[in-house]
């Protein structure tokens, strides 16, 4: 008799993918990102089980939006007093907090339940102009993979030679990433 194969939390290999978001289209790119996070690319995903492999998102302030949305698009929150609505258009978010439009919008394409919320844990959005020291030298990093907007590295590279941390206001989502002449990264063939 044949049963299906249920992947187990402890038996998941999880790899880190970097994505420069330079002249992508945000909903495009999320939906990539989206299905990076929940795993949905490999052979094991599992439904009811976080698949899913870590995203760092860099160059976040020059994602592209398509039509009238930089100037229609509105993003609104509610603060929960009377009068306490708040909106942004996509213009005004792109400049302020671009990291933060690209956040919401792979929110948005994860589950709406705890393991969605725990899928989203595993992205980091960087907008270089905001977390570059001034004085940082940075250099291009090569691409590969899909539609060349992600960079796979090795599993033998420890996070700590992929990220310096700077200041992190929530684990895993506000992740300052800086990067200068002298830091390592990693390739698919571990130079």
């Amino acid at each position: 008799m044949r049963t299906t194969f249920m992947a187990k939390p402890a038996e998941i290999e999880r790899k880190w993918y970097v994505v420069d978001a330079e002249g992508q289209t945000l909903g495009r790119l999320a939906s990539e990102v989206a299905s990076l996070l929940r795993g949905k690319h490999k052979p094991i995903y599992t439904p009811h089980v976080d698949t899913g492999d870590h995203v760092i998102i860099i160059n976040a302030e020059k994602i592209h939006l398509t039509g009238k949305k930089l100037t229609d698009k509105m993003y609104r929150h509610h603060s929960g007093h009377p009068g306490g609505l708040k909106e942004r258009s996509a213009q005004e978010m792109r400049r302020t907090r671009p990291e933060k439009m690209l956040e919401l919008t792979i929110k948005g394409m994860l589950p709406h339940n705890s393991l969605g919320r725990q899928m989203g844990k595993k992205t980091a959005c960087v907008c270089r102009r905001r977390t570059s020291p001034s004085g940082t030298k940075t250099r291009k990093l090569r691409t590969s993979r899909i539609k060349g907007t992600i960079f796979r590295h090795s599993d033998s590279c420890p996070t700590r030679m992929l990220i310096r941390r700077g200041e992190m206001k929530r684990p895993a989502l506000r992740l300052s990433l800086s990067w200068d002449a002298n830091s390592t990264w990693c390739s698919e063939d571990g130079r």
